[in-house]
């Protein structure tokens, strides 16, 4: 088939979400949480598809974010043959007009199959939330099979654009979207030390979370009061509990440990209260959005993507310190301690992300990308993808094919050590996570992003 009649047999407007079930708390499950709702009131048939196994369950998944219309795709081999074929599988079953992918390496080629076969004819985009190489490589490595890529940061969209990764018109621009209270919440009336709120995953090459015991111990050599509450979890919480037992000791930080996100919003996140951020990179961040809902003042690093969102402007809707300069990071908190200055920077922020980030904004403009990709002519139908290599022993003996028979019939199952083993984010780059950043850097500063203030108080134009 070509043409027009590739796309029989899908129903217009039904849309699949693949993406994988071991990220419950997650802001990529806070934005699907939020989108489905929303596209199913605007007409369209949305199914989430959660990949599952030793270390993601979907109904652990769908606890905390229900949904009426599911699959769920296991792996019972463990291979990279029964990753392709189960997707396939789910494609094929729910026959969707539009397949959107959520860090998933193993889509890709399963619909390459599909397609060299003639078995769907169905769109398919990628969603885009992060600044890492073997997502941006993604793009570049399975243009063939992608119909379109959806940014959810301004940045990623010239980029992509810039790079010659795939053509313009296929690569699109939607952010995110939270709701937001009528006015903006009153301060809590308390005398007291500054209350910091700093939330997320514990991990150093994007959160640098390393910068919290900087800006603690210059906060606490400044004399200023303060009290901060960590909330969140993951691979550098044992580090960090040491490098801040002190502090801990003392009660001038708090860890609060992963919550629910009912929880960061109801007990932590505060009016009155200050958010701070220490990223390298962000593509929202959604935190910011939720902090700024709850009537909380912006600290942050001027992370590669807040140029180009101009949504955090210094001195206007936040105060922007550079990435890693802990004395301005201290600086900036301290004069949020003012509490006028704190209800004036939270006030505008409260203002700027009430006009651009609405729930009603952000879904208008994930319609207009996804229509936009439908309305697209279709991509030429492709070669089908190389076989996989061999995942061990038992392949070298009896083929990829053969193998993957016999663990079915046996129940044998591949092993992984962690769910980005057993569901690939990516087929990973040769570039480092440096080298990308430094790229954009030099591509975020060299376009002139309106509104956008350099921490010195210099328009970025």
């Amino acid at each position: 088939m070509t043409g027009p009649d590739r796309a029989k047999g899908v129903t217009a407007r039904r849309l699949l979400v693949l993406a994988s079930a071991a990220y419950p708390l997650g802001g990529l499950a806070t934005w699907m949480a939020g989108l489905l709702p929303g596209l199913e009131e605007a007409g369209w048939e949305a199914t989430l598809a959660l990949v599952e196994g030793s270390h993601g369950s979907a109904a652990a998944f769908l606890a905390r974010h229900p949904w009426h219309r599911t699959v769920t795709i296991p792996n019972p081999t463990g291979t990279v043959l029964g990753r392709r074929r189960a997707l396939a599988g789910a494609i094929e079953r729910v026959d969707p007009a539009l397949v959107l992918v959520v860090n998933l390496e193993s889509v890709y080629p399963a619909v390459q199959e599909l397609r060299a076969r003639e078995r769907w004819g169905g769109r398919l985009v990628m969603t885009l939330h992060g600044f890492t190489p073997g997502l941006i490589e993604d793009v570049r490595r399975f243009r063939a099979v992608l119909d379109g890529v959806v940014f959810s940061n301004a940045l990623g969209v010239a980029a992509l654009r810039e790079w010659g990764y795939l053509a313009g018109e296929r690569v699109l621009r939607a952010g995110y979207g939270v709701s937001l209270p009528d006015a903006l919440p009153e301060e809590e009336e308390a005398a007291g030390p500054l209350e910091i709120v700093w939330a997320g995953r514990f991990e150093e090459s994007q959160k640098r979370v390393a910068d919290l015991t900087r800006i603690v111990s210059e906060l606490e050599a400044s004399g200023e009061p303060f009290r901060l509450h960590l909330a969140g979890s993951g691979p550098e919480e044992a580090g960090l509990r040491e490098r801040l037992a002190p502090a801990l000791a003392a009660g001038r930080v708090l860890l609060h440990g992963e919550l629910p996100r009912e929880r960061v919003l109801g007990e932590v996140m505060r009016p009155g209260r200050v958010l701070l951020v220490t990223s390298s990179w962000e593509t929202g961040p959604i935190v910011a959005l939720e902090a700024v809902s709850r009537g909380m003042a912006v600290v942050t690093s001027d992370y590669v993507g807040c140029r180009a969102e101009a949504l955090l402007r210094h001195g206007e809707t936040a105060l922007v310190f550079p990435v890693g300069d802990a004395a301005a990071g201290c600086r900036a908190l301290r004069e949020v301690a003012d509490p006028g200055r704190r209800r004036a920077l939270a006030g505008a922020a409260w203002r700027e992300v009430s006009r651009r980030c609405s729930p009603q904004a952000a879904l208008a403009d994930w319609i207009a990308a996804l229509e936009s990709v439908l309305a697209l002519p279709p991509l030429p139908r492709p070669l089908p993808p190389e076989p996989p290599g061999p995942a061990g022993r038992l392949d070298r003996w009896c083929g990829v094919r053969g193998a993957e028979r016999v663990r079915r019939l046996t129940g044998a199952r591949v092993r992984h050590g962690s769910a980005g083993s057993e569901w690939p984010h990516t087929a990973g780059s040769g570039e480092s996570l440096d080298e990308l950043l430094a790229r954009l850097r030099q591509l975020e500063q060299g376009i002139s992003w309106p509104g956008h203030l350099l921490p010195d108080g210099r328009s970025s134009g």
